[in-house]
């Protein structure tokens, strides 16, 4: 671990970073970030100072040159204990957006490609200085009339059955580095977009006992810390959800036909699907869920699931500034001829648990790393 250079954290605009003894951010390829610290309240800031049911928290540091500014919601306190002394308890948050696209409702018609329909629903939800960037521009469109639902639900729908040109899933979250914003992205693009070290070399995680030079700097992504939390577990069950490819026999009621699609993938189950009337509207335009039951729906659907059938992770890994989910980067564990390992590749960040600890008084900063390989 290293130091940070400063760290501030403020609840409804009043500075407690005297009282963090240690903090948690987390940030994930499946949603938005959350996370929570501990509190050493020896001032009775609990019963004094905490006037809002659910404040806004600030959270600013400065790591290796890179500051991180971010604004959070609270999201509730618990495990106080309570002692003459004064009070220990966790202060949880998420990100404003969770908040806003909970408590959002949409009753709007939208038509256009998927993604431009979940940049207006998010546009229609969120504060204003909140963005969305796209990544990843899909081939799926349609309309799509949202019924009175939560935003956050309606934009589930749309990323459920939206795929880009290589038939690859859409995945809605966030990075702490972003400043807030949240990005839309395809796995297959992922995959594709390299954390580089410098203009031409893919960010490397390796062994600290293969890095010893001088400067602790060169530690940067280092760790003894690596683990295999799964391979291809629960394959049978996934053959049998048909994660790996269905036959499917697709009915049209308003053309009372049947189409047979062979298995695009690499088993033979067989399904019955009915697919959406294609004449729901005028002028040829069809609803955005029209290909939610094709083959190439289902297969970008089940990607998430075929995503995970390997999982690495690389626990307190010397904190890599700006390093967040979605980014890929190579494993390099070491060792010798008799203890190499195939692990050894391009993995997918799916996630990354940001932890800052205070060490004889000043805060060390590490990354429990998640990865993902098909």
């Amino acid at each position: 671990m290293l130091n940070l250079e400063s760290l501030s954290v403020k609840i409804a605009d009043i500075d407690i970073s005297g009282m963090i003894l240690s903090l948690t951010v987390f940030e994930t390829i499946k949603g938005n970030i959350k996370g929570s610290f501990w509190i050493q309240d020896n001032i009775n800031f609990y019963d004094n100072l905490i006037t809002h049911v659910t404040p806004y928290i600030a959270i600013d540091f400065i790591y290796a040159g890179v500051s991180c500014n971010n604004v959070y919601q609270c999201d509730g306190i618990t495990e106080m204990t309570i002692t003459k002394m004064g009070k220990k308890y966790i202060v949880h948050f998420v990100a404003l957006q969770t908040a806003d696209l909970n408590l959002t409702m949409i009753n709007e018609s939208y038509s256009g490609m998927s993604h431009h329909i979940i940049q207006s629903i998010y546009r229609e939800s969120v504060d204003i200085g909140q963005s969305l960037l796209i990544d990843s521009a899909a081939i799926t469109k349609g309309r799509y009339n949202v019924p009175h639902i939560k935003a956050g639900e309606a934009i589930g729908n749309v990323l459920s059955c939206a795929y880009d040109v290589n038939s690859s899933a859409f995945c809605l979250y966030q990075r702490m580095f972003d400043q807030g914003a949240a990005r839309l992205t395809t796995l297959q693009d992922m995959s594709k977009n390299y954390f580089f070290k410098n203009a031409t070399q893919p960010f490397e995680l390796t062994n600290d006992a293969i890095d010893q030079e001088s400067s602790a700097t060169s530690t940067i992504g280092s760790s003894d810390e690596f683990k295999l939390e799964a391979f291809q577990k629960g394959f049978i069950s996934k053959i049998s959800a048909g994660v790996y490819g269905n036959k499917i026999n697709q009915i049209g009621l308003d053309e009372t036909e049947t189409v047979k699609f062979k298995s695009i993938a690499a088993t033979n189950n067989e399904i019955t699907k009915f697919r959406l009337s294609s004449k729901l509207y005028d002028n040829n335009v069809k609803s955005i869920f029209s290909t939610a039951e094709d083959p190439v729906a289902h297969a970008s659907r089940h990607e998430r699931t075929r995503a995970y059938s390997q999982m690495f992770r690389v626990n307190n890994t010397v904190a890599v500034p700006r390093l967040g989910c979605g980014f890929a980067v190579v494993v390099k564990v070491g060792g010798s001829n008799q203890s190499k390992s195939r692990q050894d590749t391009e993995y997918v960040i799916a996630n990354i648990n940001h932890k800052f600890i205070i060490d004889d008084g000043s805060f060390k900063y590490a990354q429990d790393i998640g990865l993902i390989r098909a």
